[in-house]
């Protein structure tokens, strides 16, 4: 795997449902998606970015420890649009079952909802989401790299990890 700034990802998950927040920003502005960002300068580890991105993303509705995230797969995300400009980012993603409050809008997600984790939304995510998500609610460990362009995955490439693997990934961010 390359050398790509990092991002967190995280999925909430309660009773068979998910946790999903409109994005307000960036690449995934008006798409629902799970909580996260990226790594900044003060933040000790991904853990650690993960509790933040999160607090932060629920408009410091929703508070967690760092040891309750569940680390399940890395992924190099590509987006290429139209105009020939490229979003690249390593993410790592986390399970979350364990947390506290709930979610208020923030200057980045607004409008939380719980979805039947049968009955999620992709046709208003991210086109590569129906691909990796899942497998991270079946609790698979994995890598990927996923490329997408104008809208549509052109490559998507998964490798099958142990737990280890995947906890010895995170902990070297």
């Amino acid at each position: 795997m390359k050398t790509l700034p990092q991002a967190t990802l995280i999925y909430l998950v309660r009773d068979g449902q998910i946790l999903l927040g409109l994005k307000q920003k960036k690449v995934a502005a008006g798409k629902r998606s799970g909580y996260g960002g990226k790594q900044e300068s003060g933040d000790v580890s991904m853990h650690h970015t993960a509790v933040r991105e999160l607090f932060e993303e629920t408009g410091e509705g929703i508070s967690a420890e760092p040891h309750d995230m569940i680390p399940q797969a890395v992924i190099d995300f590509t987006l290429k649009n139209s105009e020939g400009n490229h979003f690249a980012m390593r993410v790592f993603i986390y399970l979350l079952e364990k947390f506290s409050g709930e979610p208020c809008d923030s200057d980045e997600m607004k409008d939380h909802q719980w979805f039947d984790v049968d009955s999620i939304p992709y046709d208003n995510m991210l086109v590569d989401n129906q691909l990796y998500l899942p497998k991270v609610l079946n609790k698979e460990y994995f890598t990927a790299e996923i490329v997408s362009e104008a809208g549509e995955v052109v490559r998507a490439d998964f490798v099958q990890k142990t737990k280890e693997e995947i906890q010895e990934l995170f902990s070297t961010y």
